[in-house]
């Protein structure tokens, strides 16, 4: 055999080596089958995907929505009822103060009537 002989046999059998991977490469890809026989089915399934995957949006974003209009109103309600709250603190408030107003007036009285009993006292 020749130099060139060699070589050449060397080449063959790389080669053959390669593509006998290479064809084990391609039937591991083609481990499950194809899920639709031809374009058209896969273009319809396409469709219902997307037609589904839409109203599933849809049906998200609503409730969403929903969701956030309920919380609004919880918001409002609370609020309301803080306001009132106040309200009714700022009543408290102005009680508080007309009592205390009433309690020096009476303590002015007491102490006049006190001052008067003592002079009567005396006299």
């Amino acid at each position: 055999m020749t130099a060139i002989e060699t070589i050449n046999e060397t080449i063959n059998e790389t080669t053959q080596t390669e593509s006998s991977q290479t064809d084990s490469f391609s039937s591991a890809k083609q481990g499950h089958p194809k899920k639709y026989t031809d374009k058209e089915q896969a273009m319809i399934a396409a469709r219902e995907q997307r037609k589904n995957t839409r109203i599933r949006y849809k049906q998200n974003q609503t409730n969403y929505v929903s969701k956030v209009n309920d919380m609004q109103l919880l918001i409002i309600k609370k609020l309301k009822k803080i306001i009132v709250n106040i309200n009714d603190l700022i009543t408290i408030n102005e009680l508080i103060k007309k009592y205390d107003r009433l309690r020096e007036d009476d303590q002015d009285i007491n102490e006049d009537i006190n001052d008067d009993i003592i002079e009567q006292i005396n006299v």
